[in-house]
């Protein structure tokens, strides 16, 4: 199950320029994109955890209740989908990406937990995805989770993150490994 966020533009903007965003994506190294008759993906790997979510750029709207949603926006069909089970952690690096995105090509979100088209926010958005974690947790109780304080959980995510570069920082000195999570089933 993912979240998926629809993106807005406002009326008064001028049309989005698709070329200018399929270029945005394809300039990343960590992000692939196909085509084909229906839509354009672009799916977009985290280049330290190797979680992956994916932006579409559609031919028709995907949003169910567009009708009810605010008519002095136009949706240019672009969605991103982010899987519900990512770390919170993962999930605020996607979640950075996207407030970018919306800021450089002057977009609007949507998404089933708003009841309308708003601007992003992040926190909104961390609280919501916690939320979505949640209820997907509770829905597939086959799902066996293992729960890591939050503090020890971002310190190893932080090491995580900057392990390509601690070589360069200690000029050779020392070797750092990364870190191995094993679960002990005792």
């Amino acid at each position: 199950m993912a979240v998926i966020i629809h993106f807005f533009r406002l009326r008064t903007k001028p049309r989005i320029d698709y070329e200018k965003l399929i270029y945005f994506f394809d300039g990343l190294d960590y992000c692939t994109i196909n085509t084909n008759d229906d839509n354009v993906e672009m799916v977009c790997t985290d280049p330290i955890f190797d979680f992956p979510y994916r932006f579409l750029i559609t031919k028709r709207s995907r949003v169910n209740s567009i009708y009810n949603l605010n008519s002095e926006y136009y949706n240019i069909n672009l969605l991103v989908e982010i899987p519900s089970v990512l770390p919170e952690f993962v999930s605020r690096g996607i979640l950075k990406f996207i407030s970018e995105l919306c800021h450089l090509f002057e977009l609007d979100i949507y998404y089933n937990g708003v009841k309308d088209i708003e601007p992003f926010d992040m926190t909104k958005m961390i609280a919501y995805l916690a939320h979505e974690r949640s209820a997907y947790l509770e829905e597939h109780k086959e799902l066996e989770p293992h729960y890591v304080k939050r503090d020890k959980l971002n310190q190893i995510c932080n090491f995580q993150q900057m392990l390509p570069y601690l070589p360069e920082k200690f000029k050779g000195e020392a070797i750092a490994n990364p870190y191995l999570v094993f679960v002990d089933n005792r």
